[in-house]
């Protein structure tokens, strides 16, 4: 077969798998969906024995299974309501085998098994696992934005997961995934505000009785501010947000954006508030033709180190 006949049967196969990954997650949705209904009283599915068998006695079981690998001296070192995740010696593993075949011809139940050269945790439901051959498994806070069982989750600087997935794979420096890269969409933060957002290019101001003289010295200069007028104070304060509220710039509902560089812009919502980590930011609300030349790279690096550090990993390059 030819080449160019090869890469046509491979793209297909990878919209096949896209499309069969779609329906799986949507029965997945349904199965989840049907399941929360066997205890609700009111539902057509209201099943209480079922709703045990699903929980109580799947946990019971594989709890049984837990003891009886750790009486054998092999570490479970982390569990959820349907897997384990073993470390096993090489000497044990053998025996391993043995329970599980065991525990699966007592239970009913049956298990399947993911081999991974490295596991980074930073709960049973954030984790980034690799496998022998390179393959990444992403889950929770690391998960790719892509749409899944439990949604559709907010991109929030993509680049920074897969500077932290290069490194813990392959050993590459964070610095190096995130400066080289060239794609303004793998920097964006999108969040939904309600009733709308909105940019104010100097940045969120506090309510009036939370403003200090520190804040003061700092938008205003001069000073010191201890000891002039309240009236005076406020007078001032109140002809910053003036000028503040004649700069905002209504972006939407959906709100997208990226770090830059000496900005201390934000995204406030109607009622004043900030948007969550939409400061020292940039609205970019149409992707551009090219790359912004003043994306905060640093910032992403610093975000990527403190991913690092939720998932128990210590990163101590420059």
């Amino acid at each position: 077969m030819e080449r160019a006949q090869l890469e046509s049967r491979l793209a297909e196969l990878e919209r096949e798998f896209s499309r069969e990954k779609r329906v799986a997650d949507s029965y997945k949705i349904l199965a989840n969906g049907t399941f929360g209904k066997l205890g609700n009283v009111w539902s057509i599915f209201y099943a209480p024995s079922e709703m045990i068998q699903v929980t109580v006695t799947g946990q019971l079981a594989l709890l049984m299974l837990i003891e009886m690998l750790e009486m054998c001296g092999i570490s479970v070192i982390s569990a959820n309501t349907d897997g384990i995740i073993l470390k096993t010696p090489r000497a044990l593993a053998a025996q391993r085998d043995s329970i599980l075949r065991w525990w699966e011809a007592t239970t009913g139940f049956e298990t399947e098994r993911t081999d991974y050269r490295l596991l980074a945790q930073a709960d049973v439901n954030t984790y980034c696992a690799i496998q022998p051959d390179g393959t990444v498994k992403l889950k929770g806070r690391l998960a790719p934005p892509e749409p899944g069982p439990s949604g559709w989750p907010n991109p929030t600087g993509q680049v920074c997961v897969d500077a932290v997935v290069a490194y813990l794979r392959d050993g590459m420096p964070l610095e190096e995934t995130i400066y080289n890269c060239t794609d303004i969409r793998q920097f964006l933060h999108v969040r939904a505000v309600k009733g709308g957002g909105s940019w104010c290019p100097d940045g969120h101001l506090p309510p009036s009785s939370k403003v200090t003289q520190k804040f003061m010295r700092e938008r205003l200069g001069g000073g010191p501010w201890f000891g002039t007028p309240k009236d005076a104070v406020i007078a001032a304060y109140d002809d910053l947000v003036a000028r503040n509220d004649a700069k905002r710039q209504y972006l939407g509902k959906v709100v997208r954006w990226y770090y830059a560089l000496a900005c201390r812009g934000a995204i406030v919502t109607p009622t004043g508030g900030q948007v969550a980590k939409a400061e020292g930011v940039r609205p970019l609300m149409e992707l551009p033709d090219v790359m912004p030349t003043d994306v905060n790279r640093s910032k992403y690096v610093e975000d990527a180190r403190a991913m690092l550090a939720e998932i128990g990993v210590r990163y101590d390059r420059l």
